[in-house]
């Protein structure tokens, strides 16, 4: 998981207490269930940049012409390793991800009905394996953030970003009650199949209200 990236993009931005949740030093500490073995499974994937990405109904990266019979088996074995995959559906390099639920069906009864992402910062609460949020990149928003403190869906998330690094999508592994301060940079939130997890739903509406700037919208 390299988030150098994205650490120096917001190191100097309203997003700089994210740090807090991308430092090697936070991510060391998190011992739960198999994460460091999954950080290190991730270091066996191959990083190979795919030459094109599609982010429709089956978010796709690269093309079967990209890999060789090998490497494709090889990464093959790796992503199945990490099962369970609830959201998708994925294709890399011709491999196909069938997931537990078709998050496709849900985006296409959305997408319609949502304000224009482009150019826009949104956070997508209980992200997943960031499914939804290479979904929105289709409208070019300026920047995408997910976090979920559910460590193997964001380990999924990591694996698939091997194969295109330089997406303005990233996604954390917090919760957003972690979350202390303020941060008031977003312009849209999603917190798609969180709400009725919490005790209290409109406190934790408050919570997303509160990394809003402007509009405040949720779905």
């Amino acid at each position: 998981m390299d988030y150098s990236e994205f650490n120096g993009s917001i190191s100097d931005s309203e997003l700089a207490p994210l740090l807090s949740f991308s430092s090697e030093s936070y991510l060391r500490q998190l011992k739960h269930g198999d994460f460091p073995r999954w950080r290190k499974h991730l270091e066996s994937i191959p990083t190979i940049a795919a030459s094109n990405c599609d982010f429709g109904d089956v978010v796709s990266m690269g093309s079967v012409s990209e890999t060789d019979d090998k490497t494709r088996e090889g990464i093959r074995g790796l992503l199945l390793e990490m099962t369970p995959w609830r959201k998708g559906p994925f294709d890399v390099f011709g491999i196909q991800i069938d997931p537990e639920w078709r998050s496709n069906l849900k985006w296409n009864r959305l997408q319609n009905n949502i304000s224009s992402l482009r150019g826009k910062k949104v956070l997508d609460v209980g992200c997943g394996n960031g499914y939804y949020g290479f979904r929105m990149l289709e409208q070019d928003p300026e920047l995408v953030v997910g976090i979920d403190p559910h460590l193997a869906y964001v380990a999924q998330f990591w694996a698939l970003k091997r194969f295109a690094a330089d997406l303005p999508l990233h996604v954390l592994p917090c919760a957003l009650e972690q979350i202390s301060e303020p941060l008031q940079c977003f312009e849209l939130f999603f917190p798609r199949g969180v709400i009725y997890h919490r005790r209290s739903p409109i406190d934790h509406l408050l919570r997303c209200k509160h990394c809003l700037v402007r509009e405040v919208n949720w779905f």
